[in-house]
């Protein structure tokens, strides 16, 4: 009826060092953020219907991630600013990590263990990383312009591990240790 798309939901949350852990999701998104800031120290999702993690113009801190077995994407952002420390995903339906419209994600230490595609930034997007560890993907990376209302994106990181392909369009860019792929 209002539009949250979670089992459970998060609308205009000040987070304050907490912990989320959600199991067996039959929703859209197993856990919703929306509208909200603030530090997470935990946040787990196992077994997700869809979306396991799903925030949208929030600001968020988030000091550890860990997702396993969602059937479409892991962890989904949009239109927002968000900071992970360490980010684990193992058996995800598409996407690791999806960033998109318009937003910025920092994140240190990314370890994604299949899915189609690791880590995606789109539509203006852009994706900071350390380092990542990417095995039984399909693509390391995308980088693209999916939206006509919005322009190319960024991914720019410091070190990978990933034998896969790439997906990045004319508009957009993905930048390993200072060399532009």
């Amino acid at each position: 009826e209002f539009g949250l798309t979670g089992c459970l939901n998060f609308y205009k949350t000040q987070f304050n060092d907490v912990m989320i852990d959600a199991k067996n999701g039959i929703c859209e998104d197993t856990v919703n953020i929306v509208n909200s800031d603030g530090y997470i120290n935990t946040l787990k999702v196992q077994n997700g219907y869809a979306d396991g993690i799903d925030i949208d113009f929030s600001r968020l801190k988030i000091n550890f991630i860990q997702v396993k077995n969602s059937s479409n994407d892991c962890f989904d952002v949009s239109s927002g600013i968000y900071e992970i420390i360490d980010f684990l995903a193992v058996n995800c339906g598409d996407k690791g990590i999806s960033v998109g419209e318009k937003s910025i994600l920092s994140a240190k230490n990314v370890s994604v263990d299949s899915a189609l595609l690791a880590v995606s930034s789109k539509d203006q997007s852009s994706l900071f990383m350390d380092s990542g560890e990417f095995v039984n993907v399909s693509n390391c990376f995308e980088s693209a312009q999916k939206k006509q209302e919005f322009g190319g994106a960024r991914i720019k990181l410091n070190e990978v591990n990933c034998d896969a392909g790439n997906l990045i369009d004319k508009n957009s860019s993905v930048v390993i240790n200072n060399y532009e792929l």
